[in-house]
């Protein structure tokens, strides 16, 4: 782990910076979801109401979704160290289990006298749609940090 943190010490982040991953969301993380938060919304769990529904199928938990953005952060870019302090979320289109998505994140605005950056999140469908768009205020003072000229 100190490796990977005295890299990242070393890497200025600037506005327009990058990271993509792909993700798909099993039916065990979805059962696993519910269990661990109590959500047991039929929706996401049971098959046969899920074809009744508006969606013809079962749908990720959003929130589930929402937790794979701050893994992102938290563990890859910009990683260690950096906490979520604000979170804007918006849910487009559905997100199905099974599926594979990307998660695409772009830095938008950077404060280093505050140590903070906005990181905006979207994850698209294989079509390229948006289907949640996340706006997250983040705060790392060992990567946005202010230097000297």
């Amino acid at each position: 782990m100190k490796n990977f943190l005295s890299k990242k010490r070393n890497l200025m982040y600037k506005n327009g910076d990058t990271f993509e991953s792909k993700r798909l969301y099993s039916r065990e993380e979805v059962l696993a979801f519910a269990r661990l938060t109590g959500d047991n919304n039929p929706i996401h769990l049971d098959e046969e109401f899920g074809k009744k529904s508006q969606f013809g199928r079962n749908i990720v938990h959003g929130n589930l979704v929402v937790a794979t953005f701050s893994a992102d952060i938290g563990n890859k870019f910009p990683g260690p160290g950096t906490i979520v302090i604000q979170k804007e979320i918006v849910f487009i289109r559905p997100v199905f289990i099974g599926e594979t998505y990307t998660l695409l994140s772009k830095i938008s605005s950077i404060d280093r006298n505050e140590h903070t950056a906005v990181i905006k999140c979207f994850l698209k469908n294989n079509s390229g749609k948006n289907c949640i768009r996340v706006i997250n205020t983040i705060k790392n003072k060992d990567v946005f940090f202010r230097t000297c000229k």
